[in-house]
């Protein structure tokens, strides 16, 4: 049967060593917490940042260069280290200025505890000082107050225990009713914001909040929520990187990460696993840039549906889907 597509299928063999690692603990690395800064912490975040920007070497060499032919290797290095400081320079600002998460369990990190636990907590320990101060009694009221507060205290931790995942629940549904920063789909809230038609800002308020690399580290709310000199530079970056026709390396490497397909599936078997691909944030900013100024020349075949605007797969599944039906009922 001929393919009457108009895309040209591409082949790719990999050879790629596996090593198999045993007993390997996962370990829990602490993040930015970009739905808990309130507006004073991204404030110092935006002045922390402007002062480590203007720290940092521009490479003038590269950026006045304008040999579409150049060939210098200290050029394309001078590249890799400029993009390492901007990525350095937001994340050593968000480190010192924005709230890390905790790994759930830590002491002050219970779901509930505020809540739940901690009034009954502190008439646990109350009565208890009453208790030592009255000589320890084994009997009377204040001993049997001692006890019992003890005992719905105790009690109240193994509860909000049993029943973490609902309060955790609950109170994300809390936030979403009162409006509070954190939306139910994290991945689609976006930060509104004009953009100059120059080069001046590179967040076209389409940049997804949430977004990570695979590499330096760096989340899209480093760029949401940064200063202007930081898409200065992210703009000098960009128009040096065409002027030399050089992508970085942070640009050109993706980190695949293995999700298993369900909660009861056996992890010990790759065909129950999918994998996402995290690429560089610097690449994404580069595609919604380079999309956003060349939209009007960019034509698509008509039979494309993915990865276009305004456009769904779910469309080109109607048309096998109605002449089945058609022809079957």
């Amino acid at each position: 049967m001929d393919n009457t597509s108009d895309h040209d299928p591409i082949c790719m063999v990999l050879y790629i060593n596996v090593a198999l690692l045993i007993d390997v603990k996962r370990a829990y690395t602490p993040q930015p917490s970009w739905n808990k800064a309130n507006i004073n912490d991204i404030e110092n975040y935006k002045s922390l940042l402007r002062l480590k920007l203007a720290e940092i070497k521009v490479p003038t060499a590269a950026i006045c260069c304008s040999d579409y032919c150049c060939k210098n290797n200290d050029h394309f290095e001078s590249i890799n280290l400029y993009v390492s400081q901007l990525a350095d320079a937001c994340l050593q600002s968000a480190e010192k200025t924005i709230p890390f998460t905790r790994r759930r369990g830590e002491r002050g990190c219970i779901p509930g505890w505020t809540e739940q636990i901690a009034p009954l907590r502190d008439k646990s320990m109350f009565w208890h000082r009453m208790w030592n101060d009255c000589g320890r009694p084994h009997n009377g009221i204040v001993a049997d107050i001692m006890r019992r507060t003890r005992l719905q205290y105790h009690a109240a931790i193994r509860t909000v225990h049993r029943n973490e995942n609902d309060i955790v629940n609950e109170r994300f549904v809390s936030s979403i009713v009162n409006n509070s920063s954190r939306n139910f789909w994290y991945e689609a809230r976006c930060m509104r914001r004009k953009c100059d038609s120059n080069t001046s800002s590179v967040v076209d308020g389409q940049t997804n909040a949430g977004k990570r690399d695979g590499s330096l580290g760096l989340v899209s709310d480093h760029f949401i929520n940064a200063c202007v000199e930081l898409s200065v530079h992210t703009a000098m970056l960009f128009s040096t990187m065409l002027v030399h026709g050089f992508a970085t390396e942070d640009m050109a490497t993706c980190t695949l990460i293995p999700i298993p397909k369900g909660k009861n599936v056996n992890v010990t078997d790759s065909d129950n696993y999918r994998c996402i691909t995290l690429s560089s944030v610097f690449g994404k900013i580069f595609d919604l840039v380079f999309l956003n100024k060349f939209y009007d020349y960019l034509c698509t075949s008509e039979r494309q549906f993915g990865f276009k605007r305004h456009h769904s797969t779910v469309v080109v599944k109607m048309g096998p889907e109605r002449t089945l039906h058609f022809f079957t009922k």
